[in-house]
């Protein structure tokens, strides 16, 4: 993991630079040569490090000595016996050494039955021999790429444990395609320049110019820029006074719109475009940036989690592959509401596809039978909040509520 160096005036304020495209590393086990030579045939040329053992006991011994994204296990090594066991206790051993190891097993032999009791004790997919290649291909990918996205997660989160510690606004990113962004707040961050932040709905804007304006020396500035006299001239006259004033201001923008096809199109002035965008950041929209999927979920979950009470400690390969396949056209924000749903619905220590509104279908409301006062309570003060873009006031009013109670409320839910 990189980061950026900062400087003594920056010492608050941290960015992790997000490490290139892992190699994919794959351990295969087999007892017959012939096996081991074609998966590594098939997988070498891909770019993907393969390592190859013959028995269950040199697979266990490989396993304490460097870290794999997939196992590759055959379900027999007795060539008189067809029953997997063999495979089935190796499965049981992998699992105790490290359950979220993706695993997916492989025998001449197979059966549907056979197939879905290694899915019941662990294993992600399953194939028979002689297989596909693309097929094959295909799996270790997809477990491969989500394995490291999670692992990814884990190394972040004590990043982003620091950062909430410090006070600085909660900002995960490590997709390749987050890099440029992550590389322009750096550059930009610490000088005057005026920033447009773009991007579509959800796509975290607002956090940049806060990130931006933390790693600014005019941090401690309230001051906003209204109109285009103010960028221009550094002066403004406050209303109901007739003094002018002279001002030293730095603007951060932030929209969803095409401001050069409105600029183009009379809807908004063109000198008022050229004086704010200085500096042009363009947040990409979230199904562009996949690879952070499993990290801003298990963020949102940890928060929701200790803002309902509930005991959910994760999301099976299953929700997480539906997560990771969904196309999320509400971007990060709508991947936050579900995930907050999923929350409310789990009644079980992990997240189901089942709890996820992701098929396309409006989700049903939560069932308030299931549900305690408490939780009840917090879901509707943290809708309204919502509906009223956090303005207490409003959502004191709206909830029947003193601004007083309110606040109580909202620091005994944390929200």
């Amino acid at each position: 993991m990189e980061s950026q160096s900062l400087t003594p005036r920056q010492a608050s304020w941290r960015i992790a630079i997000p490490a290139k495209q892992e190699k994919i590393r794959v351990l295969v086990a087999d007892d017959q040569p012939h096996i081991l030579d074609a998966v590594d045939l098939l997988l070498a040329p891909q770019g993907i490090d393969v390592d190859c053992v013959r028995s269950p006991q040199q697979l266990l011994d490989a396993l304490g000595q460097r870290d794999y994204d997939v196992l590759l296990i055959d379900l027999n090594y007795t060539r008189d016996t067809t029953s997997g066991q063999e495979g089935l206790d190796l499965l049981a051993r992998i699992q105790e050494f490290d359950a979220r190891l993706p695993v997916i097993v492989m025998t001449a032999w197979g059966n549907i039955d056979l197939a879905v009791e290694s899915i019941k004790r662990g294993a992600r997919d399953f194939i028979q021999k002689p297989w596909e290649n693309e097929r094959l291909l295909s799996l270790i990918r997809v477990h491969a790429e989500l394995h490291q996205a999670l692992r990814r997660a884990r190394q972040l989160e004590f990043e982003n444990s620091l950062l909430r510690a410090e006070g600085m606004p909660e900002f995960i990113a490590s997709a390749p395609a987050m890099r440029p962004v992550l590389e322009l707040i750096a550059q930009v961050g610490p000088s005057d320049a005026n920033v447009l932040i773009t991007g579509e709905h959800g796509t975290g804007k607002e956090i940049v110019a806060k990130l931006l304006h933390a790693a600014s020396p005019r941090a401690h500035m309230r001051q906003q820029a209204k109109l285009l006299r103010v960028l221009e001239t550094g002066e403004l006259e406050r209303v109901g006074s007739s003094q002018t004033r002279r001002v030293d201001v730095r603007v951060l923008c932030a929209t969803n719109a095409h401001l050069q096809e409105e600029a183009a199109a009379g809807n908004f002035r063109e000198d008022l475009l050229f004086r704010i965008n200085t500096v042009e950041i363009h947040l990409p929209a979230l199904c562009d940036r996949r690879e952070d999927i499993p990290l801003l979920a298990t963020h949102f979950l940890a928060r929701n989690r200790a803002r309902y009470r509930k005991q959910v400690e994760g999301f099976s390969p299953a929700a997480m592959q539906q997560l990771m396949q969904y196309p999320w056209p509400g971007n990060v924000r709508e991947l936050e509401h579900a995930v907050e749903r999923a929350v409310l619905l789990c009644h079980n220590s992990v997240i189901e596809p089942a709890n996820l509104a992701t098929a396309g279908a409006r989700p049903a409301a939560p069932s308030f039978e299931t549900m305690s006062i408490d939780e009840v309570e917090a879901l509707l003060i943290s809708k309204v909040l919502r509906r009223c873009d956090g303005n207490i006031s409003q959502a004191a009013e709206a909830l029947g509520l003193s601004r007083a109670a309110l606040y109580r409320r909202i620091q005994k839910y944390g929200l």
